[in-house]
């Protein structure tokens, strides 16, 4: 709800003047304020001047001004305005705003005068008389600190119209409207575009000070950007005029973008740099920043294809989990819960790379198992633990196998089915048997993973690679 009292925020003035035409007050703020001017601001906290500017056409014109007097913020049309008494301090009286926005500028006094301005503009919904608002004034020299960042709507399209702005190449205009409003650097986006936006204009002053806003509010991008070593780009500003196409800024803006491929903010600074700051053409670093989308969709397209389902890999046996961890297509995620065990998850994710990795593995173990039956042999005999393990794993998967619609697999492999009261020499012939059946392309890995219930035949792989693995001891 607005609340319509005005208030007096006393904010550690310090005359620079005598109280005349000439007047120029300097002030501090320590939270953010607002001020109705051509452009209306929003201030944050830090010190500011104010003053009063002679007019030709004898009109109360007053200006707001950075600390050095450097930079204009606003120019505000006033009235005259009187107040009782005279006050020895250097008074700004201010209108509360609704819930949630700054206090706005609506009087200023110059010190030791009863008379002062009244900014026409204050956004405040009626007129207390003059009078009755100046004698209930309450003063608040304990200002609140500076307010916290924020990014409400009105502050979000500022920050695109300012992306338009560098899209046009105004960046001039683009840090005005940047300076002019507080809160548009107080938010991720804003304090990205504000240091692009310097980098641009090749300004290590201003690079500097926004850098620090990214580090504070965007850790993420703070982080991609350290990685490419962004403090030497800036070091690197003051002497990158003399080479701007070979300037690590270039490749900086050019790195982050093509790392950034969706961030707006990213792509609009590399593509007005090529096209503003080089003058040149931007076309071939749009191609190239599409080319790399097109490849990247492409290879997460792949990525995609190859991910088996979650109930899929429940029923990949330890051997076949293994053969995927030698080729780097398990991706594990640890879980932690306060007071419990953790659990640990993991999925596979494949691509063309690894598929063909595991072809090279699983057609190695095959003919492995087909060059060492006489060892494969005498591991049977002798009941070996960990070649029973496997035989007993084949032997479910074949089942499992025959239950597959169209299978042919019911009548093959008997000694395999029932190896303990089959002779070694007959269940080593059947496992030479798989093996040579198990290298045709309909059982390669690369194969095998396009189907539903893929799982089988690779559980058979895993198996049979074991067996290899043992084979070659």
């Amino acid at each position: 709800m607005a609340r319509n009292t005005l208030l007096a925020l006393i904010f550690a003035a310090v005359g620079i003047g005598s109280a005349n035409a000439d007047t120029r007050v300097s002030f501090s703020l320590r939270e953010p304020i607002t001020v109705a001017g051509v452009p209306p601001v929003t201030l944050g906290p830090g010190t500011y001047v104010i003053r009063k500017v002679n007019s030709a056409s004898g009109m109360n014109v007053v200006q707001v001004l950075s600390k050095g007097r450097d930079y204009v913020y606003t120019t505000v049309l006033t009235i005259p305005a009187t107040r009782p008494h005279a006050d020895d301090s250097r008074q700004l009286v201010f209108a509360e705003t609704p819930s949630g926005t700054p206090p706005a500028l609506h009087f200023w006094f110059p010190p030791g005068e009863t008379s002062g301005h009244e900014f026409l503009t204050a956004p405040v919904s009626f007129a207390p008389p003059l009078g009755a608002s100046l004698g209930s004034l309450k003063m608040r020299p304990d200002a609140t600190a500076a307010a916290e960042p924020w990014a409400n709507a009105a502050d979000l399209y500022g920050v695109r119209e300012v992306l338009l702005l560098i899209g046009n190449g105004k960046f001039g205009a683009a840090r005005d409207r940047l300076r002019r409003n507080y809160f548009l650097t107080q938010n991720p986006e804003g304090a990205t575009v504000s240091f692009l936006l310097a980098l641009l204009m090749i300004d290590s002053k201003e690079a500097n000070a926004s850098l620090e806003s990214v580090n504070r509010l965007d850790p993420v991008r703070a982080r991609a950007m350290a990685d490419l070593d962004v403090h030497a780009v800036v070091q690197s500003l003051p002497n990158a005029r003399k080479n701007l196409k070979t300037s690590l800024v270039r490749h900086f803006l050019l790195n982050f973008a093509m790392d950034h491929l969706d961030d707006t903010i990213a792509r609009t600074a590399v593509l007005s740099f090529e096209r503003h700051t080089l003058k040149g053409d931007s076309f071939p670093v749009e191609m190239a920043l599409d080319r790399h989308r097109e490849d990247l969709a492409r290879e997460k397209k792949h990525e995609e294809q190859w991910a088996l389902a979650n109930a899929q890999i429940a029923k990949l046996n330890d051997c076949v989990k293994s053969l995927l961890n030698q080729v780097g297509a398990l991706e594990y995620s640890v879980s932690l819960d306060v007071g419990r065990y953790g659990s640990l998850k993991f999925r596979v994710v494949l691509n063309r790379r690894r598929l063909a990795d595991l072809d090279v593995i699983v057609e190695r173990s095959h003919r492995r198992i087909c060059d060492r039956r006489s060892t494969l042999e005498r591991l049977i005999a002798q009941r070996n633990r960990a070649v029973t393990l496997e035989l007993n794993a084949l032997r479910i998967s074949l089942r499992e196998l025959d239950r597959q619609t169209g299978s042919s697999t019911t009548s093959r492999y008997p000694h395999i089915r029932n190896w303990e009261g089959a002779a070694p020499a007959d269940v080593s012939r059947d496992l030479m048997m798989l093996a040579e059946a198990a290298q045709s392309p309909l059982m390669r890995p690369s194969t095998i993973f396009r189907t539903d219930r893929g799982y089988v035949q690779m559980n058979i792989a895993g198996s049979l690679a074991k067996l290899a693995e043992w084979a070659a001891l």
